[in-house]
């Protein structure tokens, strides 16, 4: 990630706009390493970015809440994680319509998935 970073001409730890689903795929990654205070460190600064800039409903910034949604259920902190998935869903629900089988990384039913536990 450190190269696809430098060679982007992206800081490694301050999210600039042009680098977002770059940022995020790494913050997905940290996740995935058990680096979960790195990932939501940065996922927070993408999200905040996104919604500057994209419409609530855009899949963009559906997919990047759900992945902050995801390192914070990692980090414990489950109550967090699920009101973030339920304004997820809510919004894909009204995008578009309740039981859509199209969702950013299938954020409506992993969401609910979380939601029943």
């Amino acid at each position: 990630m450190n190269k696809l970073l430098a060679y982007r001409g992206l800081d490694q730890w301050k999210v600039e706009e042009q680098g977002l689903t770059v940022y995020e795929l790494m913050a997905s990654n940290l996740v995935n390493y058990g680096k979960v205070p790195e990932a939501m460190s940065l996922l927070e600064q993408v999200v905040k970015k996104w919604e500057q800039t994209l419409a609530a409903d855009h899949p963009s910034r559906l997919a990047s809440k759900h992945t902050l949604a995801r390192a914070y259920q990692a980090n414990g902190q489950v109550p967090k994680a699920v009101s973030l998935l339920e304004q997820v869903v809510k919004m894909w629900e009204q995008t578009l319509g309740r039981g859509s089988s199209v969702s950013p990384g299938d954020t409506a039913s992993t969401g609910y998935d979380l939601l029943r536990t």
